[in-house]
């Protein structure tokens, strides 16, 4: 019993690291494409 709780608390830690070396997608996708109320905004906060 003790021998399978700690290999499922091992697997989920396996999980979590691989899950956690993956590139974020979504941050590279929004920062490219901007929608014109977006770059107006961000070009204010650079102006200030």
């Amino acid at each position: 019993m003790k021998a399978k709780i700690i290999g499922l608390f091992l697997l989920t830690m396996i999980v979590q690291s691989s899950f956690a070396q993956q590139p974020p997608t979504e941050t590279i996708k929004t920062s490219t494409n901007n929608t014109p109320e977006q770059q107006e905004i961000i070009n204010l906060s650079k102006k200030k």
